[in-house]
């Protein structure tokens, strides 16, 4: 559950296939977090705003890589995360 004013724990992991995108979320699901596999970036921000209304407080959130390079949208939903 997340207390009114603590920030909820996200943790985004990017890579090719094979990299051990689903053995870490794994270990992060069986540490607590709730896991996500597969996301599209531009579903990343709705996402964590549904969960966080839903008082999730640790979210672990494996990227959809097959977006283009370098996950566009990533350094903004990043900043829009840490300004709230």
């Amino acid at each position: 559950m997340v207390e009114d004013d603590a920030p909820m724990d996200i943790v985004l992991i990017g890579g090719v296939s094979g990299s051990g995108k689903n053995v870490a979320l794994a270990a992060l699901e069986d540490s607590g977090y709730y896991t996500v596999n597969n996301l599209p970036m531009p579903m990343l921000l709705d996402t964590l705003a549904y969960l966080a209304s839903r008082n999730v407080a640790r979210v672990a959130v494996s990227l959809d890589v097959k977006v283009g390079p370098g996950l566009p949208g990533l350094a903004e939903a990043i900043a829009t995360l840490k300004a709230k």
